[in-house]
């Protein structure tokens, strides 16, 4: 699959799957942002901020039994666009709900606590993180057999999935979300890892 961006700067509508590498040449390498100041540092940064998810992984192994907090997550906004220099890196990020019970209340696991603390997160690594709890459905067909938290997790996918597709009705004002923005205008990455 090649990635590009449309006449408006923007992926066209969808989500595409890449892995962190595919991402990172995507988003950081390709010769249209060579010029960028900003790119680079984000990504080192936004890195960063994965190793401290992979260092609770690689510490609470044996709690795990191969479960990963994180499996992926998705990027949006403009870092996910041409502009030369974004601000920051916007992503919803999977926790797996399995996963973060196995580790919570153990030595570091207030990290998944402040991992999401949004000023804080984007002061020091320049990213606008959104937590989705990763939750496994048996199926979602079954609808009277849907837990509260299963619904809750397909409403919170769902909610996601429809923000990184809309536009604002102008890139350069910071409006809310509006019926005349519903629609889906751009795409966005589903990085896995």
């Amino acid at each position: 699959m090649e990635l590009n961006f449309g006449l408006d700067g923007h992926l066209r509508p969808g989500r595409y799957q890449v892995d962190l590498d595919g991402a990172r040449d995507f988003l950081v390498s390709a010769p249209i942002f060579a010029q960028s100041t900003t790119r680079s540092t984000l990504w080192e940064s936004l890195e960063r901020y994965l190793v401290r998810f992979w260092s609770l992984e690689e510490r609470y192994a044996d709690h795990l039994q191969s479960l990963t907090l994180i499996d992926r997550l998705w990027l949006g906004g403009s870092f996910v666009s041409h502009k030369i220099d974004p601000d920051n890196i916007d992503a919803t990020v999977f926790v797996d709900h399995e996963a973060e019970a196995a580790v919570r209340n153990r030595e570091g696991a207030r990290w998944l606590t402040d991992a999401f603390q949004r000023e804080a997160v984007k002061s020091e690594f320049g990213l606008s993180p959104i937590r989705v709890r990763y939750i496994r459905v048996p199926s979602p067909f079954k609808t009277k057999e849907l837990t509260q938290v299963d619904k809750q997790y397909y409403g919170d996918r769902g909610a996601w999935d429809d923000w990184w597709q809309r536009r604002r009705a102008s890139d350069h004002v910071k409006d809310g979300p509006t019926v005349e923005t519903a629609t889906a205008r751009r795409g966005y990455l589903e990085v896995t890892l």
